[in-house]
C-alpha cells in the first residue's frame, strides 16, 4: 500500500511539474509567435521595409520593358538603374510596410477565426500610373540629351518634331503598357503558385493549433490545481510540506534549465555567432532580409523566455526557501504519554 502511495505522489508531482513547464512554453509561444504586434516589430527591425528590398522583389530584368525601334539601344535609355530608383521611389516605406502588415493582419484574423478563408490582396497595381510616371522621370533626361534624328543614321537618336517629354511618355507608356507588370495585385494565390507550394494542408491546421494553446492555456492550470491537492492528499500527515518542498524543487530546476538557454541564445547573438545566414545561403536574394526576421524572432523568444522563466523562477525559489524554513521552525508530532507506564500501581492488600 505504501508502495502505491509513493508512485502515485511522484506522479502527481510530475504533474505538476510538467504543467508549470507546459504553462511557461505556451505563454511564450502566445506572446511572441502568435502575436501579431510582435511579428509586426520582427518585420520592421529586420529592415525588410527598407528599400533595399525593392532591388531583390523587383529586379529590373523582370520588368520585360522594351523600347520601340525608333530608339535602337533600349538600355541606354530605360537601364536598370532608372527603373530600380523608379521603383523606390514608387514603392515607399510606408506602402511596404502596409502591404506586409495587411497580409499579417488578414492571416492572424484566419488563424483566430475573425475569417471564413485565409486570402489577402495587397494593392500593387494601384502604383502602376506612379511607376510610369517616375520611370518618365528618369528616362526623360536621356532622351532630352539625345541629337535629333537626321538623314545620316544614328544609333540612337530622337524625332526632331516631338518634345523630348512627350516622346519620354511615348516610349515609357507603350512599352510598360505590354506587359503585364504591375497589372493586378498580389494575393495568395499569386504566391502559392510563384513559390510552387499548392498544398495548404498544412495552412488549415493553423487555426486548429492556435485553438489547441488557448484550451491547454486553460487546462494546464487546472491539471496542476488538481495534481497539487491530490499529492498534498496521498501524502502522510507530517509529509505534505515536504511533498511541496520537492515540487518547489522541481519547479526551481526547469526553470533554471530555461533561463539558462535563454541566456544562451541572447549571448550568441549579442556576439553574432548565430549562423542564420550561413545556413540560408546566398543564392535566395531575400536571404539577408530573412537571417534578419529569424534573429529577430529568435531572440524576441529568448527575451521572453528569460522574462516568464525568470518570473516563475524567483516564486518557485521563494516558495522553496519558505517552506524549507516552516519545516524546521514546524515542532515535531509527539505521540501522547501512555498512561499505563506514567499511572502508580496500586498497593497490595494486606490480609
Amino acid at each position: 500500500m505504501n508502495f502505491f502511495r509513493t508512485i502515485l505522489i511522484w506522479l502527481a508531482r510530475l504533474v505538476c511539474v510538467l504543467a508549470v513547464s507546459g504553462t511557461v512554453s505556451l505563454l511564450v509561444l502566445q506572446t511572441t509567435l502568435l502575436d501579431r504586434t510582435d511579428v509586426k516589430q520582427w518585420l520592421k527591425a529586420s529592415g525588410l521595409y527598407d528599400s533595399s528590398l525593392i532591388s531583390a522583389l523587383f529586379p529590373a530584368e523582370s520588368t520585360q520593358v522594351d523600347i520601340p525601334t525608333v530608339a535602337a539601344t533600349s538600355q541606354e535609355l530605360v537601364s536598370n538603374e532608372a527603373v530600380k530608383a523608379a521603383l523606390q521611389r514608387t514603392f515607399t516605406t510606408d506602402f511596404i510596410q502596409s502591404g506586409f502588415e495587411s497580409v499579417i493582419d488578414n492571416s492572424y484574423d484566419w488563424m483566430e477565426g475573425k475569417r471564413a478563408t485565409f486570402a489577402f490582396s495587397v494593392p500593387v497595381d494601384s502604383k502602376r500610373d506612379t511607376f510610369i510616371a517616375e520611370l518618365i522621370k528618369e528616362v526623360e533626361p536621356r532622351v532630352a540629351a539625345l541629337p535629333p534624328c537626321g538623314v545620316v543614321a544614328q544609333s540612337l537618336c530622337r524625332p526632331a518634331p516631338i518634345p523630348p517629354a512627350d516622346f519620354t511618355r511615348q516610349i515609357v507608356t507603350d512599352s510598360i503598357g505590354q506587359s503585364d507588370f504591375l497589372k493586378a495585385p498580389i494575393t495568395q494565390t499569386m504566391f502559392a503558385a510563384a513559390s510552387q507550394q499548392q498544398d495548404t494542408t498544412s495552412l488549415s491546421e493553423l487555426p486548429r493549433l492556435r485553438s489547441a494553446v488557448a484550451f491547454l492555456l486553460y487546462l494546464l492550470p487546472v491539471l496542476f490545481c488538481v495534481a497539487a491537492l491530490g499529492g498534498a492528499l496521498l501524502s502522510l500527515r507530517g509529509t505534505r510540506l515536504q511533498f511541496f518542498i520537492k515540487l518547489s524543487r522541481g519547479v526551481f530546476s526547469n526553470m533554471i534549465l530555461a533561463v539558462v538557454i535563454a541566456g544562451v541564445v541572447l549571448l550568441l547573438d549579442r556576439s553574432g555567432a548565430l549562423p542564420i545566414e550561413q545556413l540560408l545561403g546566398q543564392s535566395n536574394p531575400l536571404a539577408p532580409f530573412i537571417a534578419h526576421f529569424i534573429t529577430q524572432m529568435i531572440t524576441g523568444i529568448a527575451w521572453t523566455l528569460l522574462l516568464i522563466a525568470g518570473i516563475t523562477l524567483v516564486i518557485s525559489t521563494g516558495s522553496w526557501i519558505a517552506l524549507s524554513i516552516i519545516k524546521k521552525r514546524r515542532p515535531a508530532i509527539e505521540l501522547p504519554p501512555n498512561p499505563s507506564i506514567n499511572a502508580p500501581h496500586p498497593a497490595p492488600h494486606e490480609s
